[in-house]
């Protein structure tokens, strides 16, 4: 293995086996792993030869680094710098370069989990997906197609909790109508998972896949995925449909990952046991899924402020 500083064409390697595997964070992950691979050239450590000791002084080594301006590395920068050499090293592991992951082993800093932004009401994702659902009314046929594979999109993430990454992978055997039930593989934990489809996205969805879809799918889409398009291509289509949509309709701004987010909220605010949302969400650490108990919380506060009648200056 070439010298840790001459390692551009591995990291560029890497950068597009996370495009292909659905990752959009390319600019920022090259970054963080750039910067892991110039402390190895400067502890003079090659690829292959880091060790979890070595992986757990370079953790400590950002902690106590400050950045360009002076200031210091704070905790979430911390822990996606190590994220970023799990990822890499996940990588060199399954490419045979090396035959460990030394980052996943070590004893992480410890970050709150950040509350979920701008998550949509029930009232607001029924419009949402309302408003999606009128692809009919959309002018230019080319126009119609695209609205009408992501409305089926959208009702299978609200209906299942999946990420646009998890379901730009399907195939159609992957979607047991008799059961309600939808079978892959967690891009996040590598693991097989399953996850379950309400009355009505079933039906959507089942339309689609018998009398819709291969009218619906352009000469250069992908006719072994479900919806015919990677991750990238679909989350940039439903952000910008996204976006259109929500300042029609006066709503709060989302993303694609925002169904994701508002499956978990809805579910814990319809009184679902959290055990329950972290196995239909698939969230490996219960820590993950108790954010949701912390934007509940937050928007209880905001209606205790708005509706008390005690208020300073409010009068008699």
């Amino acid at each position: 293995m070439k010298k840790s500083g001459d390692h551009s064409a591995i990291i560029e390697e890497f950068l597009m086996w996370r495009k292909e595997q659905g990752f959009r964070d390319r600019k920022g992950m090259k970054k963080n792993v750039k910067k892991l691979v110039r402390y190895l050239w400067d502890s003079d450590i090659e690829l292959n030869e880091v060790k979890v000791k070595d992986a757990q002084e370079y953790q400590g080594w950002l902690l106590k680094t400050h950045k360009p301006d002076g200031g210091a590395y704070d905790d979430w920068t911390v822990y996606n710098f190590i994220k970023a050499g799990i990822a890499l090293f996940d990588f060199l592991k399954k490419t045979g370069r090396v035959g460990s992951n030394p980052f996943a082993a070590i004893r992480r800093r410890r970050v709150n989990k950040k509350i979920p932004r701008n998550v949509l009401s029930e009232k607001e994702m029924s419009t949402l997906l309302t408003t999606l659902g009128r692809f009919d009314e959309v002018k230019g046929l080319r126009n119609r197609k695209v609205r009408y594979r992501l409305h089926v999109l959208a009702e299978l993430l609200y209906s299942t909790g999946m990420r646009v990454g998890e379901a730009a992978k399907l195939k159609g055997d992957e979607i047991d109508f008799n059961r309600g039930v939808v079978e892959f593989k967690d891009i996040k934990g590598g693991h097989d998972r399953r996850a379950f489809l309400n009355d009505y996205a079933a039906k959507v969805l089942e339309v689609y896949m018998d009398e819709m879809r291969e009218h619906t799918l352009f000469e250069n889409n992908d006719k072994q995925l479900l919806f015919g398009a990677k991750a990238n291509r679909l989350i940039m289509l439903l952000n910008e449909r996204l976006a259109e949509i929500a300042k029609e309709q006066k709503l709060l701004r989302t993303t694609s990952h925002g169904f994701r987010h508002a499956f978990g909220m809805h579910f814990l605010k319809r009184g679902c046991s959290l055990r329950y949302i972290q196995e239909l969400l698939g969230h490996r650490r219960i820590t993950n899924t108790e954010v949701y108990t912390k934007v509940e919380c937050e928007q209880l506060k905001a209606a205790f402020d708005e509706h008390h009648p005690r208020k300073f200056g409010g009068g008699k």
